[in-house]
């Protein structure tokens, strides 16, 4: 069963609510991200079709400035979050750090990338597919800082990728609320998902 024929039946951007009392402070820019446990498991272990373990890497320049501004609670927000709403396909994302799960890692190269579009892609395609082949049966999931002088809030993914790319914790915002949903809208990406609404247009004809 390949990635893509897991996620036929899944409803990815399916309206499930979530909480946005939650406090989360602003982690520490020069914090390394700190273990948690295993995500959260939803429905019946008996549901489960597929578990993919997920190697998170954060970001950094090559001398350890501008890291991505995330730390593990925040990544494990993102992982339960995405365990909801994958469980319809039976899919559940496991995330351990004790086992080598989680990762830093100081070069510019990837780090500074601003997607497909962006300069110097074919070297960050090269080397990001490259770092995440170090990682064989895992699911590679780097978080990166970005271009500018601040942080980017853009993600990208797709199906001819070997990793998902995110950005900060606190850069990714859904209507002025974390958005929780970002790292399984990257995963759909990922698996082959498409988007469920049309292109956006700066200028009406």
């Amino acid at each position: 069963m390949n990635r893509w024929s897991l996620c036929l039946f899944a409803v990815l951007f399916a309206l499930v609510p979530v909480s946005t009392s939650r406090s989360l402070e602003p982690p520490k820019s020069d914090a390394p991200l700190q273990p948690f446990g295993p995500a959260r498991q939803p429905g019946s272990p008996n549901d489960v079709i597929r578990s993919v373990r997920i190697q998170a890497i954060r970001l950094a320049d090559n001398e350890g400035w501008r890291p991505a501004n995330i730390d593990y609670s925040q990544f494990q927000a993102w992982v339960d979050r995405a365990n909801v709403i994958f469980a319809k396909a039976g899919l559940r994302f496991e995330f351990d750090p004790e086992t080598g799960g989680a990762s830093t890692l100081n070069s510019t190269l990837p780090n500074s990338n601003d997607g497909p579009a962006g300069p110097h892609w074919p070297q960050v395609w090269a080397t990001a597919r490259e770092v995440a082949a170090q990682y064989p049966g895992r699911l590679v999931v780097f978080i990166r800082y970005g271009p500018g002088p601040n942080p980017t809030s853009l993600g990208y993914s797709g199906t001819d990728f070997n990793f998902v790319m995110l950005p900060g914790f606190h850069e990714a915002f859904d209507c002025r609320q974390p958005n929780f949903n970002l790292l399984a809208h990257e995963l759909g990406h990922y698996f082959g998902l498409a988007h469920t609404f049309g292109p956006y247009f700066a200028k009406r004809l």
